[in-house]
């Protein structure tokens, strides 16, 4: 796991451009602190930079940007290839004579050899590469399928950029950053960037599954010339024939050898551990491929509502494996909302941000590598949403439902939950039932109905944040698909697959772990997996019982008790309410007071001055996810006249 930076333009003379890639990469030091270099191509202005944390094959021969061979390609390459054991041998009986023992060599005369399309067939990993071909004059980056690695470019005044992450862009005088408006609209309503969004204008990420061929001929980027090539594509659900006990039999196998091949590692390797059904399962897998014990860690809360600890040490027992547990307290948490924009390179809204980033510290004291559950939810449909959506729509008495909650007081359901020491009934907040009761009211079951469980109100945003929003029509755009639940439930599944999970869960993980120097792995996400997901028969993810996630709980049963791990789903949250309402009250005033506003002069300050009234005085909690991502990009602003 490593860092990349580069830039091509008539920006500097060789020395300038030393230092401006010097600092490039010092930007990104804590994505890869072991060893650094640069390249520079005097003749056509372009410069890589990498930042490098050692996995596999530690000596110098790893060292990047790597030459080929035959001395026509360049790469700086951040990521892991974990079949590239298989792909060196293939290398070898051709008649290659590899140096080192590292994948990036592997990666690097692949594409030599094959040439970018075959070889990118060919991976199974995660990866974000800049390429150069001295020969063509061919500028390639290229993303991993699923979008795990981050990859951002621009192109402007003729200077080009690309980068692991945003903050590197401090570096490049003549590269002017301008804030997006229609960017902060959409941050404001989901609390990340759609698609290929940033916080910048004029500035994207290469898409998932994607590669860009940029010409550069005598020192000039042509923009008309740039090719956008997919290479990878999510497979349409086409539902297989056989049983759920031969359908579990192949997942788990091909899972236990996805482990595997990601448990190879040059230094200490461990995995995340919730105690919920995806993480149990990669830590049973792991356990079952290794002849020791693996590491696991779980971080626990000193508060009963938060903390599900308990959970991952009963299972960590069961299995056997080497358990680290750290129990927080409020002030840990706290502590880490104030430097919270210098983890993210732009603003993020999502509340798990924090124990992630807590996590990821504490791992990173044992270990440098450590896989995750990640992406099981999306792939075989875990999240409560997708139930509550399913469950209750249909039902005869919607209506009935939805006008008890209009007599009953939101916020009073919400304190008197708040009340009782049962983890997973502090999800039933005051802005879940004011959203649960809207979905209620709507007639037609639409994917724009099922998106505005978990986005901003609309018209909310608008009175904030003036700006002519494409909001309404993104959602107009998800209206029209089949109806039935199977299909309804796949359609919001890969929205989420395509959306909430690269843009969002991705984007938390990498960042928060990458901040600590540590890498993460998700089996889930091996493309074989993703694609073996769409051949299940709909029932083995999601039954008539309104059971979900049927074929890893078949799986897992065999490792582990049932009664373990077959419980209601938890994940990361925060009091978030009661630290606005508490000791974050100050910091929240303070952020969004007349001052702070004028200097960003994103929102309207008498609308701002209501929001936090009604907040705070009046009890209305339904925007309080609004009213984080409103602080997370104020602050951000701020704070990024130092960053960027």
């Amino acid at each position: 796991m490593c860092g990349i930076v580069g830039f091509q333009g008539n920006i500097a003379d060789l020395s300038e451009q030393k230092d401006i890639i010097k600092n490039m990469m010092i930007s990104i030091n804590h994505r890869g602190p072991d060893s650094s270099g640069y390249w520079i191509d005097e003749e056509q202005n372009l410069a890589m930079g990498h930042q490098r944390l050692s996995i596999i094959d530690l000596s110098n021969e790893g060292h990047q940007p790597m030459v080929s061979i035959n001395g026509r390609f360049v790469i700086s390459f951040n990521g892991e290839i974990y079949n590239f054991l298989n792909i060196k041998k293939e290398l070898e009986d051709i008649g290659f004579q590899l140096r080192s023992l590292s994948d990036t060599e592997v990666l690097l005369e692949s594409f030599s050899y094959w040439g970018i399309d075959t070889t990118i067939q060919k991976l199974e990993g995660m990866f974000a590469v800049a390429l150069w071909d001295k020969k063509d004059k061919n500028l390639y980056l290229i993303r991993d399928r699923m979008g795990e690695k981050p990859l951002y470019y621009g192109l402007k005044n003729n200077i080009l950029f690309f980068s692991s992450e945003l903050r590197s862009l401090k570096y490049l005088k003549k590269f002017k950053k301008e804030i997006s408006r229609k960017s902060i609209n959409t941050f404001l309503h989901f609390g990340y960037f759609l698609e290929n969004e940033t916080i910048f204008e004029d500035i994207s990420q290469v898409p998932p599954a994607t590669y860009l061929q940029i010409p550069i001929k005598n020192k000039v980027v042509d923009s008309q010339s740039i090719k956008t090539i997919k290479y990878w594509f999510l497979k349409k659900p086409i539902p297989n024939k056989l049983s759920l006990d031969e359908n579990s039999t192949r997942l788990e196998s091909l899972l236990s050898q996805t482990v595997r091949n990601q448990m190879i590692s040059d230094v200490p390797l461990g995995a995340f551990l919730s105690g919920g059904i995806d993480s149990s399962l990669i830590v049973a897998l792991m356990q079952e491929n290794s002849e020791k014990k693996i590491n696991t860690f779980t971080i626990g809360f000193d508060d009963a509502h938060f903390d599900e600890s308990s959970h991952a040490k009963e299972i960590a027992s069961f299995l056997g494996t080497n358990h680290n547990e750290l129990i927080l307290n409020e002030k840990n948490l706290l502590n880490l909302v104030l430097n919270n924009s210098s983890v993210y390179d732009q603003p993020f809204g999502d509340l798990s941000a924090l124990p992630t980033k807590l996590l990821s510290d504490y791992t990173r004291t044992q270990v440098t590598v450590a896989l995750s559950g990640d992406a099981g939810d999306e792939l075989f449909c875990g999240y409560g949403r997708y139930k509550v959506f399913n469950k209750y729509y249909n039902v005869s008495f919607r209506s009935q439902i939805s006008k008890a909650l209009s007599v009953l007081p939101a916020n009073g359901i919400e304190n008197f939950f708040s009340r009782i020491p049962i983890s997973s009934l502090h999800y039933i907040t005051a802005q879940r039932i004011k959203k649960f009761k809207k979905m209620l009211e709507k007639e037609k079951k639409s994917r724009g109905n099922y998106l505005s469980l978990f986005m901003n109100d609309v018209k909310e945003v608008k009175k904030i944040f003036e700006f002519s929003s494409p909001i309404e029509e993104y959602l107009r755009m998800k209206e029209n698909f089949p109806d039935s639940s199977e299909n309804f439930l796949r359609n919001v599944m890969d929205d989420d697959l395509n959306n909430y999970l690269p843009e969002d869960i991705l984007v938390k993980v990498d960042r928060a772990a990458m901040s600590s120097s540590l890498e993460t792995r998700m089996p889930f996400l091996n493309h074989k997996i993703v694609e073996m997901s769409r051949e299940l028969p709909f029932d083995n993810l999601y039954n008539s019982d309104h059971e979900m996630k049927v074929i890893l709980k078949k799986i897992l049963s065999k490792k582990l008790p049932k009664k373990m791990f077959d419980r209601e789903k938890q994940g990361f949250s925060v009091p978030i309410v009661k630290w606005l309402k508490g000791d974050l009250h100050d910091w929240m005033y303070d952020s969004l007071s007349s001052n702070q506003l004028e200097k960003t002069n994103f929102f309207n300050k008498k609308q701002i001055v209501n929001l936090l009234n009604n907040f705070t005085h009046k009890n209305q909690y339904i925007n309080v996810q609004l009213i984080w991502n409103i602080l997370m990009l104020q602050n951000w602003a701020i704070s990024s006249n130092d960053i960027y």
